[in-house]
C-alpha cells in the first residue's frame, strides 16, 4: 500500500511538471495573480468594497467588527467600464512588464489610455508612474527621468510619492524617507500638505519611528484650523496609539476626532466596537451605538452590536426587541443568528430554527451562524436531559408510593431528588 501511495505521488508531480511546461497554463496562472493583485489595489484606493460586497466579521460574542475600510452604502453605480477606468490602466502599466511580447509597447498604450480615461489622478501622477513602469520593463533611462522630476520643489510631488513607495518596496527606506520628507516639506496646497503628512507620520512608524511621527502630526495641529483637517490629524494619531496598543490614548483621539467631525460614521462604529470589549466602556458603547442608529436608522450592525451588549448586561428581552426590528433587513445574517440563539436559550427552539432557515444559503457556513446552530442542539441535548431526569424522577416517585418503607431510605434534609440521579 505505502508504494502505491508513492507511486501516485510521482505521478501527481509528473503530471504537474508537463503541465507547468505549457505556456498556455503559465498565462492562466499568471492573469490569475494579477487579478487578485488589481483587486488589492483597487480596494487600497477606493477604501472599501461597494456596501453590497463587504462580508461582515464577527467575534465570538456576536459582534460585527470594523470594517477594514470605509463601508458606508452607496448609490447603485453604472455599469462599470474599465476603458473608463482611469486606476484600471495605471494598475496594467505597473504590471506590463509581465507581459510576454512587447512590454515597453504595451506601457505606452496603457499610458496614452490612462490619461484619456477619467479618475482623480492628476497628468504628473500619471507621468511618474509610466517612468516608473517604463523602468520596470528594462528602460534604464526611465528611472533616470523620474529622479530628476523628484526633489525639493513643489513641481516634484508626484515623482516624490511614486519613487518613496519604489524604494520602500525595495528596501532603501532612507531614500524613501526623504522622498516623504521633500514631498511634504514642499507640498502646493495644504490639501496635499496634509496627505503627505499622514502619509510620513504612517512611513515613520513603519520603521519604528513611531514618537517622530506622532510628532509630527501633533505639529500639524497648529497649521491646520478648520475642522475636517484637525479631525483628520486626531484620527491618524489615535490610530497610531492604537498599533502600539495604547488603546485608551487612542479612544481619547478618536473622541477628539468625533467632536470635530460626528459624521464620520465608520470612526464611531470602530469607537465603540472598541470600548464594547471591555467591561468599564459598555455604557460608552452604548452612546455611540445609539448615535450611529440617529445618523443611519435602519443600521442593522449596529443594532446587532448594541442588542450583545444588552445580552452581556443580562436584559435578554431587550436584546430580542432590538434582533427583531433588524431581522427583515438585507445583510442580517448575524443578527438572525444572534436572534436565534436568544431564542434558543430561551427555549423557543422552533422559532430559532426558523430564522436561521431564512439565511442565504452561501451564508450558511458563516462562523456565527453555524455556532447559532451548534447552541439551538446544546440547548436541544440540555432540554432532553432534564426531561430523562424527569422521567427517572417520576419513576423514583412511583416507587416510593408503592414501597411505604422507602421513605427511610431517602436522605434527610431538603436534598433535590434530581441532585440524587
Amino acid at each position: 500500500m505505502f508504494t502505491g501511495i508513492i507511486l501516485l505521488l510521482f505521478l501527481a508531480f509528473f503530471l504537474f511538471v508537463v503541465l507547468a511546461s505549457s505556456g498556455g497554463l503559465r498565462t492562466f496562472l499568471r492573469e490569475v495573480v494579477k487579478g487578485v493583485r488589481y483587486s488589492e489595489g483597487k480596494l487600497a484606493y477606493d477604501g472599501s468594497p461597494k456596501a453590497d460586497e463587504v462580508v461582515a466579521q464577527t467575534d465570538e460574542k456576536g459582534n460585527v467588527k470594523p470594517p477594514a475600510g470605509p463601508s458606508e452604502p452607496e448609490e447603485a453605480s453604472q455599469e462599470y467600464s474599465p476603458e473608463n477606468d482611469q486606476f484600471f490602466f495605471i494598475f496594467k502599466m505597473r504590471y506590463a512588464w509581465e507581459e510576454a511580447l512587447h512590454p515597453l509597447t504595451k506601457v505606452l498604450e496603457y499610458y496614452e489610455r490612462a490619461k484619456k480615461a477619467s479618475g482623480p489622478f492628476p497628468a504628473p501622477f500619471i507621468e511618474a508612474e509610466y517612468l516608473l513602469a517604463r523602468f520596470r520593463c528594462g528602460d534604464a533611462s526611465a528611472l533616470i527621468t523620474l529622479k530628476a522630476k523628484a526633489g525639493a520643489s513643489p513641481e516634484a510631488y508626484a515623482a516624490n510619492g511614486t519613487l518613496a513607495n519604489y524604494y520602500r518596496l525595495i528596501g532603501e527606506r532612507d531614500e524613501a524617507l526623504k522622498c516623504l520628507e521633500n514631498r511634504f516639506q514642499h507640498a502646493p496646497d495644504s490639501g496635499r500638505k496634509l496627505h503627505s503628512a499622514r502619509a510620513l507620520a504612517t512611513f515613520l512608524v513603519e520603521i519604528g519611528k513611531w514618537g517622530g511621527g506622532l510628532d509630527l502630526l501633533k505639529d500639524q495641529l497648529s497649521y491646520f484650523q478648520s475642522a475636517s483637517d484637525q479631525a483628520e490629524l486626531w484620527e491618524e494619531i489615535g490610530t497610531i496609539y492604537k498599533a502600539k496598543n495604547l488603546l485608551w490614548r487612542s479612544r481619547l483621539c478618536f473622541e477628539k476626532a468625533l467632536k470635530l467631525n460626528p459624521d464620520n460614521t465608520e470612526l464611531r462604529f470602530s469607537l465603540a466596537y472598541s470600548y464594547g470589549g471591555q467591561d468599564f466602556g459598555k455604557a460608552m458603547a452604548v452612546h455611540h451605538y445609539r448615535i450611529l442608529l440617529e445618523q443611519r436608522p435602519g443600521y442593522s450592525i449596529a443594532t446587532n452590536n448594541l442588542s450583545v451588549i444588552y445580552d452581556e448586561i443580562g436584559a435578554a428581552s431587550k436584546k430580542i426587541s432590538l434582533l427583531r426590528g433588524a431581522v427583515g433587513r438585507k445583510d442580517n445574517s448575524y443578527v438572525a443568528a444572534n436572534l436565534a440563539t436568544a431564542y434558543a436559550r430561551a427555549g423557543f427552539i422552533d422559532d430559532a430554527r426558523g430564522y436561521l432557515l431564512d439565511i442565504p444559503a452561501d451564508e450558511q457556513q458563516e462562523p456565527i451562524v453555524r455556532g447559532a446552530y451548534r447552541n439551538i442542539r446544546e440547548q436541544t441535548e440540555a432540554d432532553e436531559q432534564l426531561s430523562n431526569k424527569l422521567e427517572q424522577l417520576t419513576n423514583l416517585e412511583k416507587s416510593i408510593i408503592d414501597d411505604s418503607g422507602a421513605y427511610t431510605r431517602l436522605p434527610s434534609g431538603r436534598t433535590s431528588y434530581l441532585a440524587i440521579l
